[in-house]
C-alpha cells in the first residue's frame, strides 16, 4: 500500500486530484482524521468527495476551528501513483 501526505488548497486542486485519480484503475483513498482524531475517509474518485471539501475550503475562510484536521489528510493506493498526484504531495 502507498502512502502519500497531501495539501489541497483550492477548489480547482481538489478538482484536479480527483480527475487525476479517476484515471487510476485501482482504488484511492483519501484519508484523515477529524477534531477528535477519528478516522474518516472518501473515495479520491468521487465527485461527493469534491463537495465535502470545496464545502471545508469556503467554511475555513469564515471559521478559527475546523471538523477535521487538514493536515492529516493522505491518499492511498495500492499502486504506485505518485506521478499522478505529484503536485499535491508535500
Amino acid at each position: 500500500m502507498y502512502k502519500y501526505n497531501i495539501e489541497l488548497n483550492t477548489s480547482r486542486d481538489i478538482m484536479e486530484l480527483i480527475d487525476a485519480c479517476s484515471k487510476i484503475s485501482s482504488e484511492v483513498t483519501i484519508k484523515g482524521k477529524d477534531e477528535n482524531g477519528s478516522d474518516w475517509l472518501l473515495s479520491a474518485k468521487s465527485f461527493l468527495c469534491v463537495l465535502v471539501m470545496s464545502t471545508h475550503l469556503q467554511n475555513k475562510q469564515k471559521q478559527m476551528a475546523h471538523n477535521a484536521d487538514w493536515n492529516t489528510i493522505c491518499v492511498e493506493c495500492e499502486e504506485e501513483i505518485y506521478s499522478a498526484i505529484s503536485k499535491f504531495v508535500i
